[in-house]
């Protein structure tokens, strides 16, 4: 709303303009939310607690849960509250970034409440929605997510009008020997950026060994490699920005950390990426979901790495010098990842040991439904894996308990899966094991934010 404002308010006063920054935006993003957060909590433990929306506890037999009896649920009502107001009054509404992240927010917190509500309307955490229903619902939404997502009129990635193969612009009427650099730039050789190095015609940064660096393509097709030698475009995606030729993100095509180029350009396949990347960070998330205060610090790690993510991809400076194609529009993605980091250090000051609310499925399904639409918009799928390391191996666990322990060998591999259940009865207290964690989801965001660099 502000953001919308500001062209008014700027003939008022200048100070205005800097609602119109994104780095201004996403800090203040962040701060509105944590405050709303902290404000309006008690509140709304105070109404989950009257209107008897309690947690109803799995019975563990030997493991103690009477602690959590009776505590507040569907706290993940809180942190939707806060992220929702945060971005009414800091976002930009006019990119569809903002629009995707939104839904996925409203469609699978939908799904965690009413998972919730059915939880307690039969007072069994075994009788909310079932696996099946939960897989639907995520599928669903990854479906029509991944054909909008494709879908050139509806993806939010620009969609540039041409794209070329080149090859090199040498050729055997150029000059070789040469006394000034116009020698070495007449219409048959055709080759742009040479220059007259030691009385020879040679092109920009040309070196003996074979560059590895991407050939430049032009909008009109031509195109020349560092050497001038043979080389094949790498088929960037350009569009026009300020005048300038900007390379930017193709949706089909799956990138990974630490390397420089997409993998594979999957085409349409890659709605199924998308599908499978949005089950297993909704349900990932959801599984960690099961000690105080643990989930929602490894998931404020995760959004902060993504907006930071966001904000370079989203700034043709920032993302030229990482050599990152670009995302124009995607900086809004880091102001809503900065609402909702704002909003979740807020939950943390009511979630933090003991307790006096849980997020529920309301928060984890939700929070996690979203990180799985932001990880696909930003093109870093796979990076999940890193900075979502704890959420890898919360849901390993569950996995190798179920499938591979139960159903195949026919005995448990671990005492209880999630694993951090594992480490409670080995006795290790619930902060610790907590605090432990938040450590390690740490360390794995800055190998994250390294792979930015280290490419």
């Amino acid at each position: 709303m502000l953001y919308h404002l500001s062209e008014t308010l700027m003939q008022y006063s200048s100070a205005a303009r800097l609602v119109r920054y994104t780095t201004f935006r996403t800090i203040v993003a962040m701060l509105t939310s944590f405050l709303i957060s902290l404000l309006i909590g008690r509140y709304v433990i105070n109404f989950l607690y009257r209107r008897k929306i309690r947690d109803v506890v799995r019975d563990y037999s030997v493991m103690s849960v009477d602690s959590k009896r009776g505590t507040p649920t569907m706290g993940g009502i809180l942190m939707l509250i806060s992220i929702s107001c945060s971005i009414i009054l800091w976002g930009n509404f006019h990119s569809p970034f903002l629009y995707y992240l939104l839904f996925a927010m409203v469609w699978f917190g939908a799904v965690g409440g009413y998972d919730d509500y059915m939880k307690l309307r039969h007072q069994d955490s075994d009788k909310g929605l079932s696996r099946g229903a939960k897989y639907l619902s995520q599928i669903g939404y990854g479906l029509i997510f991944g054909i909008l997502f494709l879908h050139p009129v509806t993806t939010p990635l620009p969609h540039p009008a041409q794209e070329a193969t080149c090859k090199s612009r040498w050729n055997g009427s150029c000059p070789r020997l040469c006394k000034t650099d116009s020698d070495c730039q007449k219409r048959a050789c055709g080759v742009k950026n040479a220059a007259c190095i030691n009385n020879t015609c040679q092109a920009l940064a040309c070196t003996e060994k074979k560059t590895k660096e991407p050939v430049v393509c032009q909008n009109n097709g031509q195109c020349t490699d560092a050497c001038g030698r043979g080389a094949t475009c790498h088929k960037p995606w350009m569009v026009q920005l300020s005048n300038h030729d900007v390379v930017v993100f193709r949706p089909s095509q799956l990138y990974v950390p630490f390397l420089k180029y997409h993998i594979i350009d999957l085409s349409w396949l890659y709605v199924l990426v998308i599908i499978f990347m949005i089950v297993y960070a909704a349900n990932a998330v959801n599984f960690a979901d099961g000690l105080d205060g643990l989930t929602i610090v490894p998931t404020i790690f995760s959004f902060a790495v993504y907006g930071i993510y966001a904000y370079i991809f989203g700034n043709a400076i920032l993302s030229n010098y990482l050599w990152f194609p670009m995302l124009p529009g995607a900086g809004e993605s880091a102001v809503f990842c900065g609402a909702v980091v704002g909003a979740g250090v807020g939950f943390l000051w009511f979630n933090a040991y003991p307790a006096e609310v849980f997020m529920g499925d309301t928060g984890s399904i939700a929070l996690g439904g979203v990180l799985g639409t932001l990880m696909v918009l930003l093109k870093q799928e796979v990076l999940f894996f890193l900075v979502g390391g704890i959420f890898l191996a919360e849901i390993a666990s569950v996995a190798l308990q179920d499938y591979l322990g139960i159903r195949i060998l026919g005995k448990r591999i671990f005492f209880r899966a999630p694993i951090h259940h594992t480490y409670q009865h080995r006795g290790l207290a619930e902060p610790k094991i907590a605090i432990r964690f938040w450590i390690i989801s740490g360390i794995l965001a800055l190998l994250a934010l390294a792979a930015l660099k280290i490419r």
